[in-house]
Parts: structure tokens; sequence; C-alpha cells
């Protein structure tokens, strides 16, 4: 059956966030409603308070692990599944149209295994996976995700630390993540070398935030979530950001020293 997907703008537009808490689920079901997308964005989050709450930092800063945004991609004809920690989600945060349900396994990998089989059992050709913590990814950079797809076997998202905020796979030709050492700054690179270079397409690096470097970092850059950063960091009490700011000169000498991009010449033009 043909279904017209919208443009970026178009999803934008078409549909609102109700703001209804999701009904639990506690694990991926064959019954769901029948379903004409063949396209599945896998989202990995906690809620935003808790993301919070982990790193010990105001929860005025939850803003920014917010994935709210992609609730719209629906839509598009493209299903959201949510894989967490915390069952049943925090009333508000999750829409009742997206599927959600808690992760298993005992190490990122291990998890992201199996939500990835999971998906491919679910009969969804193309999946596209994500965090919670790169504050400027949008719906915008999930659709051309899709879009890139059509044409190469992987599409990677770098972060400003050699990992990646978005992979991008088919079901029938995803990466043996079990070989990935997560969590190392290589992630990237690890993955790339499971392919010939021309099939893999790249989007634009962007900052993911795991710690107060980082959010630093993304205070000092030109984009709107840098801007929000900055007013956050200037809304925390003055003894909070007293004891923060020393931090700041060591940002930039950490993130000369772990700095693994700009990636291989070939990607540098995408």
């Amino acid at each position: 059956m043909n279904r017209r997907i919208p443009s970026a703008d178009t999803c934008s537009r078409s549909s609102h966030w109700n703001g209804r808490p999701a009904h639990a689920r506690s694990s991926v079901s064959h019954a769901y409603a029948p379903r004409l997308s063949t396209r599945a964005l896998l989202v990995f989050a906690n809620p935003a308070a808790v993301d919070c709450e982990q790193r010990k930092w105001p929860l005025s800063f939850r803003q920014l692990f917010n994935t709210e945004r992609f609730r719209e991609l629906e839509a598009c004809g493209i299903d959201v599944h949510l894989f967490t920690s915390v069952l049943p989600p925090i009333s508000g945060e999750v829409s009742s149209n997206v599927h959600v349900q808690r992760y298993s396994g005992t190490s990122f990998g291990t998890r992201l295994e199996d939500a990835v089989a999971q998906m491919v059992a679910l009969g969804y050709n193309n999946i596209v996976i994500i965090g919670s913590d790169c504050p400027s990814l949008q719906q915008g950079d999930v659709l051309k995700a899709f879009s890139l797809l059509e044409n190469k076997r992987v599409v990677l998202g770098p972060d400003h630390r050699g990992g990646c905020y978005l992979i991008g796979i088919h079901a029938d030709d995803r990466p043996d993540f079990s070989q990935i050492r997560w969590h190392k700054n290589t992630d990237f690179l690890q993955i790339l070398s499971q392919y010939d270079e021309i099939a893999v397409a790249q989007l634009p690096c962007k900052i993911d935030i795991d710690n107060l470097q980082d959010l630093f970092l993304l205070a000092d850059s030109a984009s709107v979530y840098g801007r929000l950063a900055a007013e956050l960091l200037r809304s925390i009490k003055a003894s909070y950001c007293a004891a923060t700011l020393i931090l700041k000169p060591n940002a930039h000498r950490y993130l000369t020293l772990s700095w693994q991009l700009p990636p291989p010449q070939l990607f540098l033009t995408s």
C-alpha cells in the first residue's frame, strides 16, 4: 500500500503533543494496531528529570534532554519506539502513540542489540537510533537520515568526541554491534570500518552532552540550544556557578586532547 510521506515542514504542522501519559508496555507486542510504516525511530532515553538527577544537575536543565520534538514524526509515517529504564513513563512526557518499553541487557551494547532485534521482528526495514543527550538533533535530521538510507547502507551522525548521536541502519544489513566498544569515543570509526566508504552517509557533527565540559562547549556554540545552555548556566545559583565555572578552561583542553573529528576526508563535503 502506498503512503504519501509529508515533508519535514508538513510534519511539524500536522500533529500535536497531547500531553497524555502513555500506557506502559513491558515488552514489544505484535498486537499493536496494524501499521503502514516500515520505518522505526528507536529512542534510548530516560525521563529528562532522571537524566538530570543522574548527572546531579539542576532540574531546570531537563530542557536539554527533552525528546518531545520527535513525537510528530508519526505523522510522517515513522513509528516511534521509546526504550527506557523507567516504567511507567512520567505523566505528560510521552505521547499515547509512542510505543514504550523497558530496555533489557546489562550493557549498552546488549540493550541496543536486543532493541534492534525487536524492531526487525516487528517487520521494520529502516531503523534510526538516537538518544536524548544531543539537544541540537532535530526532526529534520531524522528525516534526512531516513532519506539517505534509501541509497546508503548506513547513516552516521558523529558527535564531537568521536561517538555517534545517530545511527541509521537497514534491518537486513545492520552492523555487528557486538564488535563495538561503546562509550570509548570511537563508535563512529568502529562502525565506519565495517562498511565500504561509499556505502556510508554522514550527518553534520553535533555536540553530545555527557558532562559539564560538553555543556560549556554547547553554551559557546551559535545554535539555539547553545543559547539555552548559556541561559541555564547563568540561571543557577551563584555558588553552584562559581564551582563549575572553574571547569570551563579545562573544557577546551579536554576538547583538544580528545577531539577525533573531523572524520575522514571523504566525508567533509557531506
